[in-house]
């Protein structure tokens, strides 16, 4: 704060607090202690060495008051990885009731079942403990854990361990539902509805001006080239290359529309397994 007093007055003009306090209020750290959702929480915070666990377990304890926690973790191998789960035991022994052990998609990644292993040896009870590769089905494996309590507890899912792990969220974290359906938060849901193995996000920002307005380009020369094809076609139907004029002109023409329609796809959509390790 008093850098941004020495910036913005000289350091003799103190900050409008209320201006200050709106600005606080809008500040976002994306994978620090994030909720992605509501109704069970789903929590994403990047800690990646045991005083970063220490950190992020304080605050969580201290803000939103959960009853029970699911924890989804994921360890890079050059990182303590038995300092880290001791300290997860330490810190969430008695507030975490199941742990499931993932992967995120780097090659440096320690392997789920590994990480399980070395989880029970942290202390973890061995019921307690699940692990799968894909990040997608560790998700829905810890909410339908914290699902088992309905409304008797309040209860999260928090996912940890890595930068690697958590930036993978984005396309996973809303339950997949129809298009209908809201999370209790009202946030728009994932869906599946479109092409077969496609999912996309309900509320998938459009494209930009710049991506339609090149689509509309390439419509319109593909009308043009099929135009051109057609005429040459008419004024040299007699010689042999007309049909050959008209079918390069008609699968450029296919080709531009194909190219159209991927600029106008959805810029949320995602394949099936891009969760996945």
């Amino acid at each position: 704060m008093a850098a941004l007093e020495a910036f913005i007055g000289g350091a003799e003009q103190e900050l409008n607090l209320e201006n200050l306090q709106l600005a606080c209020e809008h500040i976002t750290s994306p994978g620090r202690l994030e909720t992605l959702r509501t109704g069970p929480a789903i929590i994403a915070d990047a800690a990646h060495n045991p005083a970063g666990i220490e950190a992020s377990a304080e605050a969580l304890k201290e803000s939103f008051g959960l009853d029970k926690l699911v924890l989804v973790v994921g360890i890079l191998q050059e990182k303590d990885v038995r300092a880290m789960l001791a300290a997860l035991y330490t810190q969430y022994g008695d507030l975490a009731s199941d742990i499931c052990l993932t992967q995120s998609v780097s090659p440096r990644a320690v392997p789920a079942e590994e990480l399980r292993l070395m989880a029970a040896d942290a202390g973890f009870r061995d019921e307690d403990l699940h692990s799968t590769e894909r990040l997608d089905e560790a998700i829905d494996w810890a909410v339908s854990r914290v699902d088992e309590d309905g409304a008797t507890v309040t209860g999260g899912v928090l996912i940890t361990g890595s930068v690697t792990l958590v930036e993978r969220l984005a396309p996973c974290w809303v339950q997949r539902t129809t298009v209908s359906e809201r999370t209790p938060d009202g946030q728009a849901p994932l869906t599946d509805q479109g092409p077969a193995g496609v999912e996309a996000r309900a509320d998938a920002p459009p494209r930009s001006v710049k991506t339609l307005f090149a689509s509309s380009v390439l419509c319109l020369e593909a009308c043009l080239m099929l135009f051109f094809g057609l005429t040459a076609w008419g004024l040299n139907q007699h010689y042999w290359y007309a049909w050959w004029l008209l079918a390069y002109s008609g699968l450029i023409a296919v080709l531009l529309v194909l190219t159209c329609g991927l600029l106008r796809r959805p810029s949320g959509t995602r394949s099936a397994g891009s969760c996945s390790s």
